[in-house]
């Protein structure tokens, strides 16, 4: 635009959601977590990470499925 002027026309998305991949589900495990971080991460932080992550979490005894 710089080199030949002119003005940029607006971004058109067009998505079909049929043809995108599932979300798979991941659980993530109280005992995995605190093994591979090692440290102990209260349950709300972790909950809190994962939504600022853009999850959808649904919290278990012990575990969170995102």
């Amino acid at each position: 635009i710089d080199i030949c002027g002119g003005e940029a026309g607006p971004v058109i998305d067009i998505t079909n959601e049929a043809t995108l991949p599932k979300r798979a589900t991941i659980t993530l495990r109280r005992s995995k977590l605190d093994r591979l971080i090692g440290h102990h991460i209260a349950d709300e932080q972790v909950t809190d990470i994962l939504r600022r992550l853009g999850c959808e979490v649904t919290e278990g005894k012990d575990e969170w499925q995102a």
